[in-house]
Order: structure tokens, then sequence, then C-alpha cells
């Protein structure tokens, strides 16, 4: 189950099973899951979290939808993805080991 603010994004009445999680159903859940984690992380000022995600056909960046909604978000301005996909993980990683963390 995907957890969102304490409580779950998918409830597990909505959540299907693993002979149902396939093909593009899965990858619509999974793209709005996604999607809904970095609008949370963006309007918490976070570093987006999905930018960790890398589609298998596009190389070693994220998916079209995920720079669509961070430019959407104000997050990405549309110029340089690979420099975008850098500095979004190394903020993350920054954030993580700085000295607020647990």
């Amino acid at each position: 189950m995907i957890w969102r603010s304490g409580r779950p994004l998918y409830p597990a009445a909505r959540w299907p099973d693993s002979q149902t999680f396939r093909g593009r159903a899965a990858l619509q859940m999974l793209a709005a899951a996604l999607e809904a984690t970095m609008a949370e992380d963006a309007a918490q000022g976070r570093p987006l979290r999905a930018a960790l995600c890398h589609a298998r056909l596009a190389g070693d960046l994220p998916a079209d939808g995920y720079f669509e909604t961070a430019q959407a978000l104000g997050r990405f301005d549309g110029s340089n993805r690979d420099q975008h996909v850098q500095s979004e993980p190394a903020l993350l990683y920054k954030r993580q080991s700085g000295p607020s963390a647990c």
C-alpha cells in the first residue's frame, strides 16, 4: 500500500492483487502515485523523490510524465533533463545526511 501524510493514498479495497497489477493499469497506478508524491514533495519544499525512478525505455532518465509534472509544479524549467535528474537526488541525499536527518 502506498501511504501519504499518514493515510493510504490508495485504500486497500482499491489496491489490486498481484494477479491484476500488470500492464497498462499498473503503469497508470504507479504514475498516479509518483505524481502524488511529487506534488506533496513540492508543496513541502522537499526534493522530488520521484527523480530516482528511471524509465526502462528512457535511458537513464525518468519517463516524460515525470518532467511534465515537475514542470507543472514549477520544479523544472524544461531546459536540461540530465542536469535536473542529477540535482534532485543530490538535494535529497544532502537533506538526508544533514543535521536534521533522523
